[in-house]
């Protein structure tokens, strides 16, 4: 059996999940509140919370819609990456029914996050020789993009933990204890970006060492 044009179904996946999340996310509880008599804080969450959860949807119908039009390396990649986006959320959901309601907080997304992000690459490389005929190496995928995305995640995860388990002040619900109200924000924060700075520049140093090897083999020919 012949699979079709690789680019051509990665487009119309894209754009038939992201209509569908868009009306689950937003079309579909805003036409319940016209619908059904709500409270107004409701209508609060309408207006700022629905429109961010509708933006994967959008992104990948903008994606899509981009690919059918043009054929290209790059709408390939964001195509494929916002597709992977919605795949984490739906993942997650799944993987938080699984942990211990003490993680289920913190570590379903990140997880889900290193559970696609290989899928991502996998499809995008395939899909970019299949459709254009054009060489990529593995690690062109990974771009600071996925980087901010981990970087954020190791924030978090490393945040949610500190504000778990750390001393609570005496007569306080949520307030640390000395020095562990700073450490909570700074010492994630070091961390995440300690990594996306190391994690940058193995980029930049393979893509150099790339480059020059790429323009060795050009002037021995």
């Amino acid at each position: 059996m012949k699979i079709g044009n690789p680019s051509r179904i990665i487009a119309t996946l894209a754009i038939l999940c992201g209509c569908w999340w868009t009306f689950a996310a937003f079309v579909a509880p805003i036409w319940r509140m016209f619908t059904e008599e709500v409270e107004w804080s409701d209508w609060l969450f309408a207006v700022t919370i629905l429109p961010m959860m509708a933006i994967p949807g959008a992104l990948a119908v903008f994606y899509g819609t981009r690919l059918l039009k043009v054929k290209s390396k790059e709408n390939i990649k964001r195509s494929v990456g916002a597709l992977s986006l919605l795949s984490v959320f739906l993942l997650a959901g799944g993987i938080r029914s699984l942990l211990p309601d003490e993680y289920e907080g913190m570590l379903p997304v990140p997880i889900a996050t290193l559970l696609v992000i290989p899928i991502y690459v996998a499809l995008s490389k395939y899909a970019i020789q299949a459709s254009i005929q054009e060489a990529i190496r593995y690690k062109d995928l990974i771009g600071k993009g996925i980087l901010l995305i981990l970087s954020f995640q190791i924030y978090f995860v490393l945040n949610e933990i500190i504000r778990k388990y750390a001393p609570t002040k005496e007569g306080y619900v949520y307030v640390k204890e000395a020095p562990w109200e700073l450490l909570g924000f700074a010492g994630p924060l070091l961390v995440a970006w300690a990594f996306y700075k190391i994690a940058s520049k193995f980029i930049k140093k393979n893509d150099a060492e790339h480059g020059a090897s790429s323009d060795a083999a050009a002037r021995r020919e």
